[in-house]
């Protein structure tokens, strides 16, 4: 089964963040931030369940190449990714978005 991945408001407000800080840096490194994220939803939407919970049912799966990670949870037949979280950010950004 594949899933559908969905991103909330909030995801992509952080995934618009990080891939303007890469452009600026270099358009090659935007690009590979991209080619990061896409190879993340792609495991998403196939194998939801190969990454462990990190708490309250979300789960985390890490970027290869950057220091991010998308944290997520399944659904019904869904994956909402709520975060897109640089790892040396405060992990209250994410866990405060799990309660609201």
């Amino acid at each position: 089964m594949e899933y559908r991945v969905v991103m909330t408001m909030a995801a992509e407000d952080d995934l618009r963040q990080a891939h303007g800080w890469y452009r600026r840096i270099h358009h090659r490194l935007k690009d590979s931030f991209v080619s990061d994220v896409d190879w993340a939803i792609k495991k998403l939407s196939t194998q939801p369940l190969a990454y462990v919970a990190q708490r309250k049912n979300v789960r985390r799966i890490l970027l290869r190449k950057f220091p991010y990670a998308l944290y997520y949870r399944i659904e019904e037949n869904m994956i909402v990714v709520f975060s897109v979280f640089h790892s040396y950010q405060d992990p209250l950004k994410w866990q405060i978005r799990v309660s609201s």
